[in-house]
């Protein structure tokens, strides 16, 4: 399951294309911080951040870490599964790891707090902000029938470009799940998905995402766009 940021702090935080902590940098660490462990990869917490210019304050008595860098505040308790991003709450669908001493999350949780798409490679771990990844990786074109709402017979148009002999799928989380672009020409992949008329859900455009997957002949990327709100928009067929 994908963490969720709630969908005021996503525009709050993503629609200012700001990158918490990152300072819409692309930040690479290497050195084997990195853990798998339920299938997923962790993080240290302290090490992580402070890697990123943060100050990390840990509280023993009330669980709770609480990590600052100019204007940017995340708070984190692992007893209650909670937290905020400059005061917008935030779910943490598993509890942060005490392990030797250190706090562990996972690298999922991390990319949500930082606004960032998270790689992880030979022990190394990249962060890429998202306002970083939208600006080069593509474009995608919505046309609803509502400003604020996904449903059947919708259409999303995706336009990627990635390294010739890649392999690009992507999910719209919902509806639909590896679903595949394919080349269009050399470095340029293309696809135009319409929502099922079998669709029975209406997903809200504030809170729905958009996740493109691409393998190189060298590693697995993925991308999450959020919320699918802020892209282009074409009503069709209003009212």
């Amino acid at each position: 399951m994908m963490h969720t940021i709630a969908a005021a702090a996503a525009m709050a935080v993503i629609g200012a294309n700001a990158s918490p902590f990152l300072d819409n940098e692309i930040r690479r660490f290497s050195g084997g911080s990195t853990l798998t462990m339920e299938g997923m990869s962790w993080v240290p917490v302290r090490r992580t951040f402070e890697a990123l210019g943060a100050n990390v304050r840990y509280s023993p008595q009330s669980h709770g870490i609480l990590i600052t860098k100019g204007e940017s505040v995340l708070r984190l308790d692992s007893d209650t599964k909670s937290g905020t991003v400059n005061e917008w709450p935030i779910r943490i669908d598993r509890r942060l790891k005490l392990i030797k001493g250190q706090s562990y999350m996972p690298t999922t949780l991390l990319g949500e707090v930082t606004a960032s798409n998270i790689s992880t490679m030979n022990g190394s771990l990249t962060l890429t902000p998202w306002a970083a990844l939208e600006s080069g990786l593509g474009t995608i074109v919505v046309k609803s029938r509502s400003e604020n709402w996904l449903a059947a017979g919708d259409e999303i148009k995706i336009m990627v470009a990635a390294p010739a002999g890649s392999i690009l799928t992507f999910d719209l989380v919902g509806i639909a799940n590896d679903v595949a672009i394919p080349v269009n020409s050399e470095g340029i992949y293309e696809a135009v998905y319409k929502v099922p008329t079998s669709t029975q859900l209406m997903l809200n455009r504030f809170e729905t995402s958009l996740v493109v997957y691409m393998q190189t002949a060298d590693e697995r990327l993925s991308f999450k766009t959020t919320p699918l709100m802020k892209f282009d928009n074409t009503i069709v067929n209003r009212g």
